[in-house]
């Protein structure tokens, strides 16, 4: 499979840390020029050092924001656009959870009813309302080259619906549903919408100390980058409004067998009954 990414030019949210900043580093790896945007200037700044060391300078910029301000995320778009002159992929990958109502959310879950409402909404904003600024800022710019990438990245269908989670799966399930409707809205332009999570619980700092297994046992964050490159290159030009695990996506497989393995349609459409619209009087 070609998934070269010469010319393509990539914006990570969250790109700072843990699965952000193995993306970009892969995406850059890939021959992209990558914008990352973050609130942790410190984190912004380790990945620009590490891919400038790996790749040379050009290859990469940093935009201090954050992503449930309006303003901040068109400044997003607007800095890629400065910095290269184009958009071509999005990667919403910036996330928050039960960690910022309790720290130890795993040992002590969190009942709906203990979360602050306040808190419920920041996580909203990050996970579900920001994805929208975002692409909404930046489909115009691919719709106008006759070709996008938008990418999500969700969590697992369990996970959506976990007791304790009750802030955090919500929001990724209206990320969810986001992505099924956008990916219908934009099918025949040259922009595709698909969503990927990790598989399992990845070494970040999202993922709290009490998760009761060894560290060394969760995935690492670079479990990502074969599937996330694949999806912002050419080769998944046919692909959209679908699902894929990225620990069941290898680099060395053939892509039918990809696609087998770590592929599923993005949302619920086993769920959805055609509406039929009888004539007036007669609806049933």
């Amino acid at each position: 499979m070609d998934t070269k990414l010469d010319g393509k030019v990539c914006i990570v949210s969250g790109g700072g840390n843990g699965l952000g900043a193995a993306m970009a580093k892969g995406l850059a790896g890939a021959g992209a020029r990558v914008l990352i945007a973050d609130l942790d200037r410190a984190g912004l700044n380790n990945v620009l050092a590490q891919v400038g060391s790996a790749h040379g300078p050009g290859r990469i910029a940093a935009c201090v924001s954050d992503i449930t301000n309006e303003r901040d995320v068109d400044g997003i778009v607007e800095a890629a656009l400065e910095h290269f002159q184009r958009v071509d992929v999005v990667v919403n990958n910036a996330g928050t959870g039960a960690q910022i109502v309790r720290p130890n959310f795993i040992s002590q879950p969190l009942n709906s009813w203990d979360i602050p409402p306040e808190k419920w909404r920041r996580i909203m904003d990050v996970n579900a309302i920001g994805p929208f600024m975002l692409s909404r800022a930046a489909i115009p710019h691919m719709l106008k080259n006759g070709w996008g990438r938008i990418i999500n990245v969700s969590t697992t269908w369990e996970t959506m619906l976990r007791p304790g989670f009750a802030s955090y799966g919500p929001s990724k399930a209206a990320l969810e549903s986001m992505s099924a409707g956008m990916a219908k809205e934009l099918e025949g332009s040259g922009v595709t919408v698909n969503t990927i999570i990790p598989g399992g619980p990845v070494d970040t700092a999202q993922v709290p100390a009490d998760i009761g297994v060894p560290r060394e046992s969760l995935l690492r964050p670079d479990v990502m980058v074969p599937a996330i490159v694949w999806l912002a290159s050419d080769a998944s030009a046919e692909i959209t409004g679908t699902r894929f695990t990225a620990a069941h996506w290898s680099q060395d497989a053939e892509l039918d067998d990809n696609l087998r393995n770590a592929a599923e349609p993005v949302a619920w459409p086993q769920l959805v009954k055609t509406i039929v619209m009888k004539e007036r009087g007669n609806l049933s």
